[in-house]
C-alpha cells in the first residue's frame, strides 16, 4: 500500500469517527429530550395511552369479527 493510500484511508477513518461521534451526541440529546418530555407531560401521556388502549381493543374486536366473515 502506498503512502498516499494510507493517508486517504486514515482521513476516511477520521471522517467516519466524526460522524459516529455526532450521531452519538445527537442520540444522547434525543434520549434526554424524550425522557424530559415524558416526565413533564406524564398526565397527558397517560390520557393518550388510555385512549389508545381503547382504540386498539376496538380494532382487535373489528378484526375478529372480520375473520368470522371468511
Amino acid at each position: 500500500m502506498t503512502e498516499k493510500q494510507e493517508d486517504a484511508q486514515k482521513k476516511g477513518n477520521d471522517a467516519g469517527e466524526q460522524k459516529r461521534f455526532v450521531k452519538f451526541i445527537g442520540g444522547c440529546f434525543l434520549v434526554v429530550a424524550g425522557i424530559t418530555m415524558i416526565l413533564l407531560w406524564f398526565d397527558d401521556l397517560a390520557v393518550i395511552l388510555r385512549g389508545s388502549i381503547g382504540f386498539i381493543t376496538a380494532l382487535g374486536g373489528l378484526l375478529l369479527l372480520y375473520s368470522l366473515k371468511e
